[in-house]
């Protein structure tokens, strides 16, 4: 994702690169300052905690995740993550994109230890699960205000996630207490979290896995009396101008409700483990909404907030959402102690150019064996879409592929010495590597 902020996420293994030297990250990262326990009155400003100081940058290549917070943002605001602008893309790196281009349909899963990945795990079924899907939850004839009808069906689901280097937002999403949220809130939480209920109340939690590809984490409480599983918009089309209703704690106000309109679909953008195809909307939100819900106007929750493009890290009306049926697709895996499988194309591609608006995505290099390979894919070849959609860039073609799934064939369009050529490839699996 470009221009990203999110809530609480500690580096990825393999840290995605910075800005050029001298440039700072024009996206801030979306999670808050962690609450005292318990939180002081609401006249107490809030001070930073000593025992809590913002993680130090990787060692790898630029930026850090987290990086330095913007000048003025509140100590904890390093604890989130930002990314660059989606344009230009100058200092990504051959090594990050051949992570991308081992594209996914929703990504490796990456469970705790105590959810370990099994080995015949595509084989048993994703998840028993009850989950509430696609019902509405706002009457259409009310008379009342109608973000309110939203902000009143949505936030008894919606929970505030505490760590230790942060805190971000959640919804509940089954009955039995799954909660979704996005994975870099709870990035280095280990296996516990606290959860502060929209009464209030704070419950253990226990993170039962995360995926850094989708940036979608599954954290689990003990079910109560009068919980309120969300409806999820599942199979639901998103439409660009619908309205957008996002609940959350910015800067760790609870229960904090904004709106907008969907401004975008199907725009590709970073995560901590490559590239998908996300949401983007113009409803505020700021650092300590990620992972939380955004709704439509019947009340069904069709993303999760994840991220924003700012030049000052305050909000510029320019936020992502990962697709609930991608989130919930990914919730369902770890849930059942599975590993996601990646679809892989097999290349990695030259991210050097300073062009401004991308032409496509140069292959530097071909692994062996790989479908890339077999179906003639040679280094130089410029990869311009991926059947019918357009391929800017190699952050265009991680999310592309990653929306197709191991086995499915895909059109490839390339430009080799001049002249524009097509080929059919039929996508892998990792497991297959």
């Amino acid at each position: 994702m470009s221009g990203v902020e999110w809530e609480g996420m500690q580096p990825p293994t393999e840290p995605l690169p910075g800005p050029p030297d001298g440039e700072s990250p024009a996206w801030a990262s979306i999670t808050a300052p962690v609450p005292e326990y318990p939180p002081a009155p609401p006249s107490a400003p809030e001070p930073p905690s000593p025992a809590s100081p913002p993680p130090p940058p990787p060692s790898a290549p630029p930026p850090s995740w987290p990086p330095a917070p913007p000048p003025g943002a509140p100590p904890s605001a390093s604890a989130t993550t930002a990314r660059r602008p989606r344009r230009p893309r100058a200092a990504v790196t051959a090594a990050l994109v051949a992570v991308l281009l081992v594209g996914a349909g929703f990504a490796l899963a990456r469970a705790t230890d105590n959810h370990p990945s099994k080995s015949n795990a595509a084989a048993a079924p994703a998840t028993t699960t009850p989950v509430t899907a696609g019902k509405a939850k706002v009457d259409p004839n009310t008379t009342q205000e109608p973000i309110a009808a939203v902000a009143a069906a949505v936030s008894p689901s919606v929970v505030q996630i505490e760590t230790r280097s942060g805190l971000g937002s959640g919804v509940i999403y089954t009955s039995d207490g799954h909660i979704l949220t996005a994975a870099h809130v709870v990035d280095g939480a280990g296996k516990n979290v606290k959860v502060r209920l929209a009464d209030g109340t704070v419950k253990d939690g226990e993170v039962l896995g995360a995926d850094d590809a989708s940036d979608i984490a599954v954290v689990k409480i003990d079910p109560y009396d009068g919980m309120e599983p969300a409806s999820l918009a599942l199979g639901v089309k998103v439409e660009v101008g619908q309205t957008a209703v996002a609940i959350g704690s910015p800067f760790g106000l609870e229960e904090t409700v904004t709106a907008g309109i969907v401004s975008a679909v199907d725009r590709p953008q970073e995560t901590p483990g490559g590239a998908i195809d996300m949401i983007q909307i113009d409803a505020p939100i700021n650092p300590g909404n990620s992972g939380g819900p955004v709704a439509d106007r019947q009340g069904r929750v069709f993303g999760i907030a994840d991220s924003i493009i700012t030049q000052t890290g305050d909000n510029a009306g320019v936020g992502f959402l990962i697709p609930i049926d991608l989130a919930k697709a990914v919730a369902d895996k770890i849930v059942a102690g599975q590993p996601v499988e990646f679809a892989f194309l097999g290349v990695s591609t030259d991210t050097t150019s300073n062009s401004v608006v991308g032409d496509g995505a140069v292959v530097v290099e071909v692994t062996s064996n790989s479908p890339a390979e077999r179906a003639g894919l040679q280094q130089g070849d410029k990869i311009v879409a991926v059947d019918s959609s357009p391929v800017r860039d190699p952050i265009e073609l991680g999310a592309r592929i990653r929306s197709h799934q191991p086995g499915d064939v895909v059109r490839l369009t390339f430009e080799r010495d001049g002249k524009q050529q097509t080929v059919d490839v039929t996508l892998a699996s990792t497991k297959s590597r």
